[in-house]
């Protein structure tokens, strides 16, 4: 039974993290979709739609593989928790687009705040995309450090969810205009969660088995 140690180190299950990297650039190109929602206030969220059941697919074909793997039980977990993961953000994504459809018409503040929170998801599922082509090149010290700093994005994007509130205040949008619209913004800022729940985990394999 192979460890996910030896795993790492031979590389022998490159395909997978190879699969791993495609979900993340699924997910850069879906905030891309998502950014130009936001810009153009548009109400179609198809192109998400479509690349999120392809990340779907990429997440099936991880636990496939995973399954008929010679890894041990546990690290299989380990690792079919990080899918499940990284499929979260683009779930989340999806999400904040059909939340973005709903609301229409966007006030100057709320947009630039929504801007600027998609900004930071983006640079996180980069960094995390970063993070995976260290696995490969066996460069534990970066991905570590790839990791960390998708954590620090998070934090940011934490702080501009309590401005959203200051902005919803502000805006004062009738009843149903405003559960949606913080429906919006929570859902950008559960990106980013996802985003650190999937550094955590890579993080928590690096720790336990590299």
């Amino acid at each position: 039974m192979t460890s996910i140690s030896e795993w790492f180190g031979e590389r022998r299950e490159e395909k997978v993290l190879e699969m791993f990297k495609k979900e993340f650039e699924l997910g850069a190109k879906s905030i891309d979709e998502l950014m130009d929602m936001v810009e153009k206030e548009g109400r179609k969220f198809d192109r998400i739609k479509m690349i999120e059941k392809e990340a779907d697919d990429v997440r099936r074909g991880i636990m496939e593989q995973l399954a008929k793997g010679e890894l041990a039980s546990q690290d299989k977990e380990d690792l079919m928790r990080l899918a499940k993961e990284a499929d979260s953000i683009n779930d989340w994504i999806y999400t904040a687009s059909k939340n973005l459809a709903a609301i229409g018409k966007l006030r100057d503040s709320e947009k630039k705040l929504l801007e600027e929170m998609c900004e930071n998801c983006k640079e996180a599922i980069v960094k995390l995309n970063e993070c995976i082509g260290k696995i490969i090149s066996g460069d534990k010290e970066g991905a570590m450090e790839l990791a960390h700093k998708v954590e620090r994005v998070e934090e940011a994007v934490d702080d501009q969810y309590y401005n959203s509130k200051k902005v919803l205040l502000k805006e004062n949008r009738p009843g149903a205009e405003a559960i949606i619209m913080y429906a919006l913004f929570q859902s950008v800022e559960n990106i980013a969660d996802a985003c650190e729940n999937t550094s955590d985990q890579i993080r928590l394999i690096l720790v336990k088995f590299w």
